[in-house]
């Protein structure tokens, strides 16, 4: 078990208020459930969590607790990927 995986729902609610995340994304790392369900170490359930903040205009993901799962939660497939681009400035 990570430190993340002791992190409880309630946790996530009382320090980030469903009401104050509306249009914003919220990523929920999946050690933070019990193995196998989904359920948070104080009995919450994820869906229980993502019906909170979706009521109030969050999106949340569930999203597996490694680079390519932050990768893949932020940049979906299907969706392509937007590499910006460097302005170049004009030389006197």
């Amino acid at each position: 078990m990570t430190v993340t995986g002791l992190v409880c729902g309630r946790d996530i609610l009382a320090q980030l208020p469903p009401e104050e995340c509306c249009g914003r994304i919220l990523l929920i790392p999946d050690v933070m459930l019990r193995d196998g369900s989904d359920l948070f170490l104080d009995d919450l359930t994820y869906t229980q969590l993502a019906q909170l903040y979706e009521s109030n205009g969050a999106e949340v993901k569930l999203v597996s607790a490694t680079a390519s799962g932050l990768y893949h939660a932020l940049f979906p497939t299907g969706k392509r990927r937007v590499r910006p681009r460097l302005i170049k400035g004009k030389r006197a």
